[in-house]
Formats: structure tokens, C-alpha cells, sequence
């Protein structure tokens, strides 16, 4: 197992973020459609953070305010992700603990599980 992993500053969640913000700052000051995959993305973190709403902002003003967000809406996303990928492995368990003769442990981790997540 490889320990020792370097991470471009652009291949990172906050590098991706930073592109990202900055791709939709250029299509919608070219009053550009965005695509499905840029529309996810600016509801991908829901309402904490209305990026759509900043971007609107930075254009008026002139003021650049979502640069330094970048790496706050990085650590949401990841939150996101991380909630999905949580939601479908306890989906996968409870669907375990009803084909198995004993579920003493799948019980356990449920449990487990609730008490970290909650």
C-alpha cells in the first residue's frame, strides 16, 4: 500500500472547486447555458452555500469573493459525497441482515453507525 500520495493542487477537491467556479464566472458573464454537469454542481452542496447567487454577486460588484470559497465548497462537496457513499452502505447492510440466518453483526454496526452519525 502506497503511503506517501501528492496531490496536484489542481487535481484536489478545492483545485476542481477553483476551475470549476471559475468555468461558470466566464459562461455566465458571456450570458453562456450551462451544462447539466455545471448545473449539478452548483447545487451540489444545496442551500448552505447558493454559489449561483455568489456568482451573480462577483459579477455586479466586481468584487472577487468565490476564489477564497473555493475551498470551503471543496470540503461540502466532500461532505456530500461522503454522505452518499454512507447512505448506500447502509443500504447494502440492512438489505445483508435480511438474507443472513444471524445479524448480530450487521445490528451491531447499524447501531454503531447511528450513534457516529448522529
Amino acid at each position: 500500500m502506497q503511503r506517501n500520495i501528492t496531490i496536484l493542487p489542481e487535481q484536489s477537491y478545492a483545485g476542481k472547486a477553483k476551475q470549476q467556479l471559475k468555468n461558470l464566472k466566464i459562461k455566465f458573464d458571456k450570458n453562456t447555458e450551462f451544462s447539466d454537469h455545471e448545473i449539478a454542481f452548483l447545487s451540489s452542496i444545496g442551500d448552505i452555500f447558493s454559489i449561483y447567487d455568489y456568482i451573480i454577486l462577483e459579477s455586479i460588484s466586481g468584487v472577487t469573493i468565490l476564489d477564497s470559497s473555493s475551498e470551503l465548497i471543496a470540503s461540502y462537496t466532500l461532505v456530500q459525497h461522503l454522505k452518499e457513499v454512507i447512505t448506500e452502505i447502509r443500504r447494502a447492510v440492512t438489505s445483508l441482515g435480511a438474507k443472513q440466518v444471524s445479524d448480530k453483526h450487521l445490528v451491531q454496526y447499524l447501531k454503531d453507525w447511528y450513534y457516529v452519525w448522529s
